[in-house]
């Protein structure tokens, strides 16, 4: 899978959100290099700690409608990464195989929860 070049088109206006959006794609890249998927999944899980607190924190102060239905989308996310690391611990599904899997899922939410929900929320151009 060809790596995420970050554009302005991730962007939600805020730098610290869009730095934070920049580090995910970095990890996301990381696993087209042959970085340990565990290593991946653990920085995964301090980034959504650190990153969802700020962009909830941010949301709220702005009163942005709709941000019960976001903080769903995030503990969502963050279900999923919980089952990720558990499956990979387990020794389920074969390393490629997981890896393929983690990178799709990781490729499809940063795009439709960045250029959607989280533009909306701060303003830009994007989907609900």
């Amino acid at each position: 899978m060809a790596p995420i070049e970050w554009d302005d088109s991730y962007s939600v206006g805020e730098a610290v959100i869009d730095r934070q959006h920049r580090g995910l794609i970095d990890l996301i890249n990381a696993l087209d290099d042959d970085v340990e998927i565990g290593f991946v999944l653990d920085q995964l899980t301090i980034y959504v700690a650190e990153h969802f607190r700020t962009e909830e924190e941010m949301m709220a102060g702005m009163g942005v409608k709709g941000l019960e239905a976001h903080l769903r989308r995030h503990r969502e996310f963050q279900e999923w990464l919980t089952a990720s690391k558990q499956v990979y611990r387990a020794g389920g599904t074969g390393g490629i195989a997981l890896r393929d899997n983690i990178r799709t899922y990781l490729n499809e939410w940063l795009v439709h929860h960045i250029k959607g929900s989280d533009q909306a929320s701060f303003g830009q151009s994007g989907g609900p």
